[in-house]
């Protein structure tokens, strides 16, 4: 018999042997379940987190069954999840209190350095075992992101070397929390106005300084301001007690390094709910309409990312000059901040129509898509001006400890007439360009509204 068909042979009938075990093994060794596991299986996220506190989602719905563990603990699937449990299981449903993950640091790239070059695996855990890490910040963000390979919902990301939440996707489940080797990551009660301080530093604070320019110095001021005594000073550190905070905010107003503050929530959710009211009446335009948004999003999401990085950086230095009272400075790099960051949005408007056929090559072959494409960046890109103002106003403003009015301006400016655009408008102007327009129109008019603002408010009396 020829070898190779003798091996075949063989294979196929120890594969049909075990298969036969198998069935057998399944038949007599068969362990009743209570349907009411798999029903509730079936409803929770099935992320597999193990935020519950247990092996798996599975592993949860059989110590609900079996154990009478509470129904609410699956952060991830939120009170859908609990009211669908407590209907299978016949009791009432539990609170579920929204949970989201806070980074407690500042340090990003432009604020703290390096004590060595890390060329080891590319891990937070590797990197921590090697000197206690990489960064002059023993306490900070390592910046290698076990967060983020921990994350099964791609809610955070390591931007600008420290680890960034989104908010609209985190669901609370703690895993990138259990992945920092720092434990600068926690998760607390989703609170639309309660600060948190973005540092564990518990250095003296010279010493922190000389680590982090955006880290907590202890100065206790915070702690002075705070009439619910919901803030303690602890090995040099700021703590907040988030039982006790009443969110009134004046500690992010008095902290001299801008280290408090509150996780922007209200503002990236009206974001989102303009961009997707206005994504409606893009899709009837059709498929090619919606591939060309799409690629114009992405590619100017080039520039965004630039501006934003700027804002960040101009919030921190007024907010270190205005907490030592050097006003001037602080008015000097205001301008020259505008100064450089308009001059990089003209060239970087000029490189961006001249090669925008190039850019959108990348997503799509298709000429109408690319036409359409390069339609929408006509609309948008002669006006980026405006945005980078936006971002070096507002950011000014709240480095300054005004991060309620900024936040109010910017919402209703551009999220709030993007809105009123979708409704009013756009019925009667359902084209590329009547869609498109509302952007640099909601930018006009938040810009106008941020300098009256800023030449009127207490920057005219500093």
């Amino acid at each position: 018999m020829n070898p190779i068909l003798m091996a075949i042979v063989l294979v196929t009938v120890i594969g049909l042997i075990g298969a036969i075990i198998l069935v057998a093994a399944s038949i007599f060794m068969y362990v009743p379940v209570d349907e009411r596991v798999e029903k509730i299986t079936a409803v929770l996220a099935g992320a597999n987190c193990g935020a519950c506190g247990c092996a798996g989602c599975a592993d949860y719905a059989k110590s609900i069954v079996e154990n009478g563990n509470a129904i609410n603990k699956c952060t991830p699937g939120g009170a859908k999840s609990v009211a669908a449990i407590a209907e299978i299981m016949g009791v009432q449903a539990e609170a579920s209190v929204p949970m989201k993950a806070v980074v407690a640091c500042s340090g990003t790239c432009d604020k703290t350095s390096k004590k060595y070059e890390f060329e080891g695996i590319q891990s937070c855990q590797a990197v921590k075992g090697l000197y206690g890490g990489d960064g002059m910040c023993q306490y900070g963000c390592l910046g290698y992101g076990d967060c983020t390979r921990a994350c099964a919902f791609d809610a955070i990301h390591i931007v600008d070397g420290i680890a960034k939440v989104d908010r609209e996707k985190c669901t609370g489940c703690g895993a990138c929390a259990a992945a920092c080797p720092n434990h600068v990551i926690s998760v607390i009660p989703e609170h639309k106005r309660k600060p948190v301080v973005a540092c564990q530093n518990k250095d003296k604070g010279a010493q922190t300084r000389k680590a982090c320019t955006a880290g907590c110095i202890g100065c206790m001021k915070c702690t002075k301001v705070c009439h619910f005594d919901a803030i303690k000073v602890e090995n040099n550190v700021a703590y907040i007690d988030q039982e006790k905070c009443k969110g009134c905010q004046l500690c992010v107003k008095e902290c001299p390094v801008g280290v408090i503050h509150v996780p922007a929530a209200i503002e990236s959710a009206m974001y989102a709910a303009s961009s997707l009211l206005i994504q409606v009446p893009i899709n009837t335009l059709g498929t090619e309409a919606v591939a060309a948004w799409s690629a114009t999003s992405k590619v100017d999401g080039v520039y965004f990312a630039l501006m934003v990085s700027f804002g960040v950086a101009i919030m921190a230095f007024v907010g270190q000059n205005y907490g030592a009272g050097k006003y001037q400075r602080m008015k000097q790099g205001v301008r020259v901040a505008l100064t450089i960051s308009l001059s990089i949005t003209v060239a970087l408007s000029i490189l961006l129509m001249l090669f925008a056929p190039y850019c959108f090559r990348i997503f799509t072959d298709e000429p109408l898509v690319i036409q359409y494409a390069i339609e929408i960046m006509g609309y948008f890109v002669p006006f980026y001006f405006l945005w980078t103002c936006i971002e070096i106003l507002a950011n000014s403003l709240r480095g300054s400890g005004d991060a309620l009015v900024p936040m109010v301006i910017s919402v209703g400016g551009i999220c709030g007439l993007r809105i009123l655009w979708v409704f009013l408008v756009v019925p009667h102007w359902n084209t590329l360009m009547g869609i498109s327009i509302c952007y640099p129109v909601s930018w006009a008019v938040t810009v106008a509204v941020l300098i009256l603002y800023f030449c009127r408010g207490k920057w005219r009396r500093l």
